[in-house]
């Protein structure tokens, strides 16, 4: 599993287009844990994905820091 976080936008064609330079840490069965700052005036798109097609299978999502955060689930375009 992989996971990658955006500013934004997220570019299905240009993936490297406002992808924010995360610290990935990989621990309990190779997923990946992703460290960065972010700001309270942004928008941010979190993709997750596998290097295979058809995988399929369930992830969390946490955040910590001194502010709060709205969790949205985007439909795939």
């Amino acid at each position: 599993m992989n996971g990658f976080i955006y500013n934004n936008s997220f570019n299905a064609v240009l993936t490297s287009e406002n992808l924010i330079p995360a610290n990935i840490e990989r621990l309990f069965f190779d997923a990946p844990i992703l460290r960065c700052f972010i700001d309270t005036l942004s928008t941010y798109i979190l993709v997750v994905t596998t290097d295979a097609p058809n995988i399929f299978g369930s992830f969390t999502v946490t955040a910590a820091g001194p502010g709060s955060l709205t969790y949205i689930e985007l439909e795939e375009q």
